[in-house]
């Protein structure tokens, strides 16, 4: 278990969604500042009180969390995806495919459906889940 999590703050996610927004001409609004505030608490909180300290597990919590508040106008889901990619790597994890296809967001509006899991998420990234080096995480979340 690592002794600190690298948590990704509002700020964070309202510029990832702005980056996803901008590159396909959509329009940027923050509906909701609560339900993004409460999206990235999920895990958060699963952390402190559940004692759940797998990354790829609050990682898939994130995703699904940021996807499901639909805190943004456009891009929740692929923003939800993206903050839970920043979170792992952020963290010294990163997923060695591009999973950015069809099939995971299928599985990822399944899971935010209710029709799968976390689980069953975690499960489909599982074999793709890398560790860098403890001196090559990223510096992108910096404020």
């Amino acid at each position: 278990m690592q002794s600190e999590i690298n948590w990704l703050t509002t700020a964070n996610v309202i510029d990832i969604n702005k980056v996803h927004v901008a590159t396909t001409g959509e329009p940027f609004a923050l509906l909701d500042l609560g339900k993004l505030e409460g999206a990235l608490a999920r895990p958060y909180n699963a952390y402190l009180y559940d004692d759940t300290s797998d990354i790829l597990s609050l990682s898939v919590m994130m995703m699904i969390s940021v996807a499901d508040a639909h805190a943004f106008l456009q891009g929740n889901k692929r923003t939800g995806f993206s903050a839970g990619s920043n979170f792992m790597n952020a963290n010294g994890y990163d997923l060695s495919a591009d999973l950015d296809s069809i099939a995971t967001a299928s599985l990822m509006i399944d899971v935010i459906n209710r029709d799968a899991t976390n689980g069953q998420l975690e499960a489909w990234f599982e074999p793709y889940v890398i560790e860098y080096q403890p001196s090559l995480v990223p510096d992108r979340l910096a404020d």
